[in-house]
């Protein structure tokens, strides 16, 4: 069962654009903002619609304490890869 995600479609156009451009060069995308927004929503959209695309998707969490590494997914040097830190 999918659940729609409403009232998102700047953030997803945004997911859209990076895919788009992660195709044929080195992008990024972060993804921030204030707790409860939903940043894990569009972070696991995001994902999705990468393996959607054939991407390799690579997910890693900081540990409870936090991180220094943002919420983002970012397109692998080598190959067709997206990875996920969040």
């Amino acid at each position: 069962m999918s659940t729609a995600i409403v009232g998102r479609e700047p953030e997803l156009s945004a997911v859209d654009s990076f895919l788009d451009a992660a195709a044929s060069s080195l992008a990024s995308l972060l993804i921030e903002g204030e707790p409860g927004i939903g940043k894990t929503t569009i972070c696991h959209e995001a994902i999705r619609r990468a393996e959607a695309c054939g991407y390799r998707t690579h997910v890693c969490r900081p540990c409870p304490h936090g991180s220094a590494i943002p919420r983002s997914v970012t397109r692998g040097e080598t190959g067709k890869g997206v990875s996920s830190w969040g």
